[in-house]
């Protein structure tokens, strides 16, 4: 079985709250491994 990578990228204007009921709507749909890379400081 092959398998493939997919990367989204989330608007920082997003509250952590939002970011992750985005991640956990797409978890739903196909769910494998997942990395969590966050902000950046400035």
């Amino acid at each position: 079985m092959n398998k493939y990578e997919t990367v989204f990228i989330l608007t920082p204007v997003l509250s952590d709250d939002q970011m992750k009921e985005t991640v956990e709507k797409f978890n739903r749909i196909s769910h494998r491994e997942q990395e969590h890379w966050f902000l950046h400081p400035d």
